[in-house]
C-alpha cells in the first residue's frame, strides 16, 4: 500500500511539474509548436488606445521601441488600425511595408499623443 501511494504522489508531482514548471516561457511556443509574442512595449502602467495611419500605402506593421505589435490571435497590427494597449510613454515608433523603405514615425509620447499619422514620399 505504500509502495502504491509513494508511486502516486511520484506521478502527480511529475504530472504538476510538467505543466508549471517544464512548460516554455510566454513567446516561446508550446509542445504544439505554437508561438505568441507579448503585444508591443511590455511595460507596466497605464495603457491607452491609439490610431496608426499610412498613407497612401495601407497594411504597414508597426514597431514600437523594435517590437511589432501583435494583436491577441498573433497576428501582426497594421495600418490603419486602433491599437487598443499601447503603453503610456514615449516610444520610437517605425512603419514597415513590403513595397517602400522603412518609415521612421520618430519618439511620440503616448501620455499626450492618440494618433500617429505618417506619410510615404513618392520616389523619385
Amino acid at each position: 500500500v505504500a509502495v502504491v501511494a509513494l508511486a502516486c504522489l511520484l506521478a502527480i508531482g511529475v504530472a504538476v511539474g510538467w505543466t508549471i514548471w517544464l512548460r516554455p516561457p510566454r513567446g516561446e511556443g508550446n509542445l504544439a509548436g505554437e508561438t505568441h509574442q507579448p503585444n508591443a512595449v511590455d511595460a507596466a502602467g497605464p495603457r491607452v488606445a491609439v490610431n496608426f495611419v499610412t498613407e497612401p500605402l495601407f497594411e504597414a506593421t508597426i514597431w514600437l521601441d523594435d517590437k511589432q505589435l501583435i494583436r491577441p490571435d498573433g497576428t501582426p497590427y497594421t495600418t490603419p488600425c486602433t491599437v487598443p494597449d499601447v503603453p503610456a510613454g514615449p516610444a520610437k515608433i517605425v512603419f514597415r511595408h513590403a513595397e517602400a523603405p522603412e518609415r521612421d514615425g520618430g519618439l511620440v509620447d503616448f501620455r499626450a499623443v492618440r494618433e500617429v499619422k505618417v506619410h510615404w514620399e513618392a520616389e523619385p
